[in-house]
């Protein structure tokens, strides 16, 4: 029994040798910046950890590369919209103002990410980069306490230029409106109301940190997005798989006798199963669609919406549809604030 134990010892003390050179390794590569094969050896260590007669783990696939997105509650000039030099100049404050923001938080990842790599962490490093990708890749702002001043410092500035800008398109539409050139002054004031008050309904739920509301009167693709600008807001962008999830739940909430459409921000218009935000940026690969969808029915399915359809008795499914947009249907807003 006693050379069975030593032998037992042995190879305890075998692998605990072989495990302090494998971190050993991780954290030289990590320090080297070989985050690739930091991980590799990282991997490989934790297979040779486990019981030698499991499985090799299963391989994931990296996904593919995302287009860079600018973090929501960023207002976008519209590509058709007023012009008048008063808005040309305030229109290239507000997009200096914001990037400026946008690269502080940028640039305090990056430290926190460099200090991670220096320390050959490599469980940091690879926290940091996800950090750094869903910023810039998905524009979803981070949530760790290091970077809470810098995120509040943008939120802030956020909201200061959109201010500016509301303050702006006002005084040009009273200049214009002095000038009688009326026609110019309305087409101002229907654009200024993107930047004006939100008027968030009370029972309005949240996801993170913007506000939502189903409304139930049909109207268009086009009418429901107007509707929700006139309200501050916009058509709910779906963002990510999580997002469409809370949706998801909110809608199979609602105690609805039959099945319910709402229109949410997308189109193929452009091209026919390439699905695009307003803004021209595509939406994400990983959403959830409802069986057999998208299929183009009826030759002309071109916007985007969340449906809510009978599958048996008392079974039902969510998902995404794609549908006629002069269809009216009822309409999902966004706002990029929780009402208090």
């Amino acid at each position: 029994m006693r050379s069975v134990a030593e032998a037992e010892k042995k190879v305890r003390d075998a692998r605990a040798e072989l495990g302090g050179a494998y971190e050993s390794v991780v954290t030289s590569l990590t320090t080297a910046r070989e985050i690739e094969a930091a991980k590799a050896t990282r991997t490989e260590w934790m297979f040779l950890s486990t019981r030698w007669d499991e499985a090799a783990p299963r391989r994931v696939p990296l996904p593919a590369a995302r287009h860079a997105a600018r973090p929501r509650g960023i207002v976008t000039r519209p590509k058709n919209g007023a012009m008048h030099p008063d808005l040309d100049v305030a229109w290239r404050r507000y997009e200096a103002a914001v990037d400026n923001a946008i690269e502080e938080v940028q640039s305090a990842i990056r430290r926190r990410l460099d200090a991670a790599t220096e320390r050959g962490d490599l469980d940091a490093v690879e926290q940091w980069q996800k950090t750094h990708d869903e910023f810039r890749h998905v524009g979803a702002m981070p949530v760790e306490k290091e970077l809470k001043a810098s995120v509040n410092a943008l939120r802030r500035v956020l909201r200061e230029e959109k201010e500016k800008l509301s303050v702006e398109y006002a005084a040009v539409v009273k200049t214009l409106t002095t000038n009688k050139d009326l026609e110019l002054a309305k087409a101002v004031r229907g654009e200024g109301r993107l930047f004006g008050r939100k008027e968030i309904p009370k029972d309005a739920f949240t996801i993170a940190d913007h506000s939502y509301y189903f409304f139930t009167d049909p109207k268009t693709q086009a009418q429901a997005q107007e509707a929700c600008e006139k309200l501050g807001g916009y058509l709910a962008r779906v963002n990510s798989r999580s997002e469409q999830d809370a949706m998801n739940a909110k809608l199979e909430s609602f105690r609805l006798p039959s099945d319910a459409v709402f229109w949410v921000d997308g189109s193929d218009k452009q091209q026919e199963g390439h699905w695009c935000f307003v803004d021209g940026s595509p939406l994400p690969g990983d959403l959830q669609w409802l069986r057999y969808e998208p299929n183009n029915a009826d030759g002309g399915e071109h916007g985007l919406q969340l449906l809510r359809k009978r599958r048996y008795y008392d079974r039902w499914d969510v998902g995404l549809n794609d549908g006629l947009q002069d269809g009216k249907f009822g309409f999902l807003c966004e706002w990029d604030e929780i009402e208090e």
